[in-house]
């Protein structure tokens, strides 16, 4: 039997498009997931998907972690809430809170887990979702879009790039983005 493979490209808020497969890579409402069209590590493609009554099992975390850490740092540059969504997406555990019908911006994504109680304060554990604030100028329109990265536990954390080729792990102080202002567990 011979099996064909269909690429849906979905524009996410104008950073750049990410890709998801039809089928097997939607959610429960037959909506596309976020993915990077590159190709997963074998490590995080062989995770099993799975889930716990507190959120995202250690290895998905590690399988997030470890695909976030051999990404090349260009192909990321500006697309912090699509980088820190394919991570966990690639470990096995979508994280809905962070597609686009919940947040256009990482600033958009942090505000709708904060009304839903899920925000915490002080310093994040390994493998916790981290928000910043972040105003800046973007395709002719200024506002906080906020910035999202991936915590390691020992106050660094893994981050899309904050310049073209930039490094990808850093402090958990961002240079530009300053102090969290927040983070959450995935789940």
């Amino acid at each position: 039997m011979r099996h064909s493979l269909v690429v849906v490209i979905v524009l996410v808020a104008g950073f750049g498009a990410a890709s998801a497969r039809a089928g097997e890579w939607t959610d429960e409402e037959g909506l596309p997931r976020i993915s990077h069209p590159g190709p997963a590590s074998a490590a995080a493609a062989a995770m099993k998907r799975s889930r716990s009554a507190a959120g995202a099992t250690n290895a998905v975390i590690e399988g997030a972690l470890s695909w976030a850490k051999e990404q090349p740092g260009t192909p990321w540059f500006g697309q912090g809430l699509s980088f820190v969504a394919t991570a966990f997406d690639v470990a096995g555990e979508h994280q809905r809170d962070l597609d686009a019908r919940h947040a256009t911006s990482a600033r958009a994504a942090f505000e709708h887990l904060a009304a839903q109680g899920r925000i915490r304060e002080g310093e994040p554990p390994r493998g916790a979702i981290v928000f910043y604030d972040w105003t800046a100028k973007v395709n002719g329109v200024t506002k906080n879009w906020g910035h999202v990265a991936i915590s390691n536990g020992d106050r660094t954390v893994v981050s899309s790039p904050l310049t073209p080729g930039g490094p990808i792990e850093r402090a958990l102080a961002l240079g530009a983005f300053g102090t969290p202002i927040g983070w959450t567990m995935p789940r």
